[in-house]
């Protein structure tokens, strides 16, 4: 059994630290497939022309982007509407389950994400998840691969997944300030979420 996660910061963070690259490459791929792919390419010119005839440049610009068009193309699987039913030996009552799901879910929009996804990144993460309003329901969220990692920690068996890594963003959170006795100082830090079978 793997140690308490409390007692795993340090060895999670340097895991994390190890991926910067890849959670870098993950995040440009996915801003390039959202549309953004101009600030990219006037960086590219930037670098490699003088001010001047950047500038000249500039504006005559023409984004294609060759990326999003592929990821379009290829990601067909959710083109046709599918039709999930129950098998013949379940009931009436089975069959609206399912269909309460499908709704609460927006299966065919979230699943046609996991598909781009699968096509940009090679992977995703699905999440179901209650709602926090008052009468929480059902939904699912789905995360690309610069919002997450997992990690195996059994040798004989590097796929599986032994840990979940949640990227929440950054937060102010309060920590002690040692140029002042007892006092606390605020900081912006990035926020993870830690899942093992055992832990949150």
């Amino acid at each position: 059994m793997a140690k308490p996660l409390k007692d795993r910061i340090q060895e999670i963070l340097s895991y994390v630290m190890a991926h910067e690259t890849y959670l870098a490459h993950n995040h440009v791929l996915l801003d390039i497939h959202q549309g953004n792919l101009r600030k990219y390419v006037e960086k590219d010119l930037k670098s490699c022309l003088s001010p001047e005839y950047y500038k000249k440049l500039r504006e005559r610009i023409i984004i294609i982007n060759i990326l999003k068009r592929y990821i379009d193309k290829v990601s067909k699987v959710y083109a046709l509407t599918p039709v999930r039913v129950v098998t013949e030996e379940s009931t009436t009552s089975d069959q609206e389950l399912l269909e309460y799901y499908e709704d609460q879910f927006e299966m065919n929009v979230r699943m046609n994400d996991a598909d781009e996804y699968s096509n940009l990144h090679k992977g995703f993460l699905m999440e179901p998840f209650l709602t926090s309003d008052a009468e929480p329901e059902p939904n699912l969220r789905i995360y690309p691969f610069d919002k997450f990692l997992v990690k195996s920690d059994t040798p004989e068996d590097p796929l599986k997944t032994d840990l979940l890594i949640k990227f929440m963003g950054s937060r102010h959170v309060q920590v002690p300030d040692r140029r002042v006795r007892g006092g606390i100082r605020e900081e912006m830090r990035e926020v993870f979420y830690l899942y093992t079978n055992e832990e949150f």
